[in-house]
């Protein structure tokens, strides 16, 4: 296999990576920072405003004496709960929207990120820098999923994504993920691999033959099975449900604000 794989990468077409891969540092570290100032656990902070404003509105209700007594002039309505209302409304959809603009500039970038993270790990592993090779593979094995899940391609008629096509490596390869650093510090050779992957999935001409893809990763997966867990957690076992519960949370967060939020204003909304 690794024969094969070096006719087919040769070392003018891995220059040609090297040099798209440095061009798109720019915008590796856009998204980089991007999802670091993102990275406040989701749905602990929408847990944190629910229950903040359902104790809140709790507490309003058993006391409406605290409430100040000055309105809105022609409203009517309570000054103080209004505004705290419109305050807690507005937090909730910046967060709500800051969400979904992440991830739509997350899936705009992930080919750039994953074409630059597998070709800095090849480069680093031919050079025998293996903690940095470890690193730069771990972030390409967390954001390779991400890839194949909104990368769409024709099959006659159909249209599918990588991840259906390859799912069961797509899932193999992400109970690798934390398997990646160690293999590559024993030793194990993969930077033909990663260049394969780099050459027929993320490049700009990129030839997308799916059976060098498909062997690319298997040999990349059985190289990390000595090195898992031996015991999966829940979450591994659905690599999916993490991210479906951190949007759930964001559209169950704001429908509760809302309705919290009208409740209020139908009890104290007409105070004077």
């Amino acid at each position: 296999m690794k024969e094969r794989q070096e006719s087919q990468i040769s070392n003018e077409r891995k220059r040609a990576l090297i040099k798209e891969s440095n061009e798109s540092v720019d915008s590796v570290k856009s998204l980089v920072v991007l999802r670091q100032i993102y990275s406040t656990p989701r749905m602990f902070l929408n847990s944190m405003q629910i229950c903040f404003y359902t104790v809140y509105a709790i507490y309003l209700y058993l006391n409406p004496e605290v409430l100040p007594s000055e309105t809105i002039p022609f409203l009517g309505w309570n000054a103080s709960l209004t505004l705290i209302s419109l305050a807690t409304i507005i937090f909730a959809l910046v967060t709500f929207f800051d969400f979904f603009h992440v991830k739509r500039k997350t899936k705009q970038k992930i080919k750039e990120y994953c074409l630059f993270t597998s070709i800095s790990s090849a480069k680093c592993l031919e050079s025998g820098d293996k903690v940095r090779a470890a690193f730069y593979a771990e972030k390409f094995f967390r954001a390779f999923p991400i890839f194949t899940g909104n990368t769409k391609f024709e099959i006659g008629p159909w249209k599918t994504s990588l991840a259906e096509v390859f799912e069961h490596d797509i899932k193999e390869f992400y109970y690798s993920r934390k398997a990646i650093g160690p293999t590559i510090m024993k030793g194990e050779t993969l930077s033909d691999e990663f260049y394969s992957l780099a050459d027929q999935l993320f490049s700009k001409d990129a030839p997308s033959n799916y059976d060098i893809v498909q062997e690319s990763l298997r040999k990349i997966i059985e190289s990390t099975k000595p090195y898992r867990r031996k015991e999966l957690t829940f979450f591994d076992k659905h690599p999916k449900l993490k991210g479906t519960l951190a949007e759930l949370s964001e559209y169950v967060k704001l429908t509760i604000v809302l309705i919290i939020s009208f409740i209020l204003w139908l009890i104290f909304g007409y105070a004077k």
